[in-house]
Formats: structure tokens, sequence, C-alpha cells
């Protein structure tokens, strides 16, 4: 996390890799590779473990997964993905209602 913290997600991404291996079912860790995986452009990576994070189910990482698996898909020009993730995240109330009522307005007409 320390590189993390620095900003330096390249070398952020090896260390979390490795504790995701070590512990499959560390949420956490899972979470972070995702963001660091798409802030060095490996959207569909990223993305995937996004992905397992949601499917771990009530974590406090389920809501931000969701919403930044929704940028992930916007990025990727999957609207469709991306708007099905913000609804679900705003029928959720949750702390992120709000960004993600805001992004929902700008993608859909």
């Amino acid at each position: 996390m320390e590189h993390y913290d620095r900003r330096d997600y390249a070398e952020a991404v090896s260390g979390l890799r490795a504790a995701v291996q070590a512990q499959p079912e560390f949420i956490e860790a899972r979470f972070y590779l995702a963001i660091c995986l798409l802030l060095t452009n490996d959207r569909s990576t990223g993305a995937e473990e996004l992905h397992r994070v949601i499917a771990a189910g009530d974590t406090p990482y389920l809501e931000p997964a969701r919403f930044y698996l929704a940028k992930a898909l916007l990025g990727a020009h999957n609207i469709v993905g991306a708007e099905q993730q913000l609804r679900t995240l705003i029928e959720m109330h949750g702390k992120l209602e709000k960004q993600a009522q805001s992004l929902h307005a700008q993608i859909v007409p």
C-alpha cells in the first residue's frame, strides 16, 4: 500500500497481486488491485477484479467497486453495462448514490 499511497500504481500492482494470490478472499487487496489496474490502463483485468469484489457480496468495497466498474465500462464504451451498474448503485441508497445519479444523468438521455 506504500506504493499506492505514493501513487506508484504500477509498482503497487505486483504487491497487491501477491496478496491476492496468497489470500484470494482478501477483498480489500483485490479492490485496490483493481483500482491500480484501471489506473495503469489495464481496464479489462481491472474490471474482472471489480467483478470478483462485487461477487464477494456485502463488503465495505461493494459500493465503490460498482462505481468504479461503471466508470471502467464507460471507458470501454459499454454504456449498457455502465448504466446497469449505476442503476444498481442508486438502488442501494448508499454513500455513492448521488454521484451515481449524477453520472447516470450524463449518460442517459
